[in-house]
């Protein structure tokens, strides 16, 4: 696995737009840690942490605080996300 946590000073966050995506398919979202934090596993190449998520109908956003990529595939993540986004 590939683990990402730091920034450099350059560091421009995107955002990764995941609503076309269907829940339980194309990715997993859990909560943890009593709703203030989340968990996504997911495929998709470049996110790294400060990013935004966006997610479901509703088009919540999530932003990325630590992400692992898996080797097979590798393209495949699961990232720990903040709930509470401003």
């Amino acid at each position: 696995m590939t683990y990402w946590r730091s920034q450099s000073k350059n560091f421009q966050p995107k955002i990764h737009d995941y609503r076309n995506m269907v829940a339980g398919q194309d990715y997993v979202f859990e909560l943890a840690e009593a709703g203030t934090k989340a968990y996504i596993t997911a495929q998709g190449r470049g996110i790294q942490p400060g990013d935004r998520i966006i997610l479901g109908d509703d088009a919540k956003e999530y932003q990325v605080e630590e992400i692992e990529y898996y080797s097979n595939p590798s393209d495949m993540w699961i990232a720990s996300v903040k709930v509470d986004v401003p």
